[in-house]
């Protein structure tokens, strides 16, 4: 059975990109990115405090030093989503369950292949409309 990674082209609002190997994991509710994997950018918000998250581990933390806001191509599609910053991450970067739901992205394992299917846009009129 192959893993729910993929190689993601990921950008910030001021336009700067990077690719990275990114883990759908609907085990995390939250999308992290290792802060080395991001791209330079003005508009990454450092917490002044880092905060401590819990792990799947029983003893296990994490600590969350930021956020920032990212437009991740995933398929062709394009979804941006609030993105919290780990120095210690052990992958690159995680897709969690919440960002997971928001967009209706689904992981398919079947015949040892994983496919990833992105159902939402954010260009989409559902997405973009404000009633």
């Amino acid at each position: 059975m192959s893993y729910p990674i993929q190689k993601l082209q990921i950008e910030t609002i001021d336009k700067k990109t990077k690719s990275v190997n990114t883990l759908f994991d609907s085990g995390s509710f939250y999308s992290i990115i290792k802060q080395e994997c991001l791209p330079l950018s003005e508009y990454i918000v450092y917490y002044p405090v880092s905060e401590l998250w819990g792990t799947a581990s029983e003893s296990g933390t994490l600590e969350i030093t930021g956020s920032v806001e990212l437009i991740v191509t995933i398929n062709n599609k394009k979804i941006k989503e609030l993105i919290y910053i780990a120095p210690k991450l052990s992958k690159e970067m995680i897709i969690g369950s919440k960002t997971l739901q928001s967009w209706h992205i689904t992981i398919d394992n079947s015949n040892g292949k994983t496919i990833i299917s992105v159902d939402k846009d954010m260009n989409d009129p559902d997405i973009t409309s404000v009633v």
